[in-house]
């Protein structure tokens, strides 16, 4: 008999419990995230994104070693210029 998978206990949200704890951290309205949102074509459709100093905001707010790290890969240039290992 194989071993079961622990269930994730999901929160309100339907996110796994503790998720979403990041989340109140956030400034950004979502009227103001709405209204600086950039759209792209993604597989020929329009997809909404965060604008830039909406996502600058949220990820300073938030404050994950990953979110300043990518603030400061975002306002130094280096962000997407990664040297990744050729094949």
């Amino acid at each position: 008999m194989g071993v079961a998978a622990a269930p994730i206990e999901r929160g309100l949200s339907g996110y796994p419990a503790g998720a979403a704890r990041n989340a109140r951290a956030v400034p950004a309205t979502f009227r103001e995230a709405w209204e600086e949102r950039v759209e792209h074509e993604v597989d020929g459709l329009r997809v909404p994104f965060l604008g830039r100093a909406t996502l600058l905001k949220n990820k300073r707010a938030v404050g994950r070693p990953q979110d300043l790290a990518d603030v400061d890969a975002l306002e130094t240039g280096s962000a997407g210029k990664k040297d990744y290992p050729k094949r």
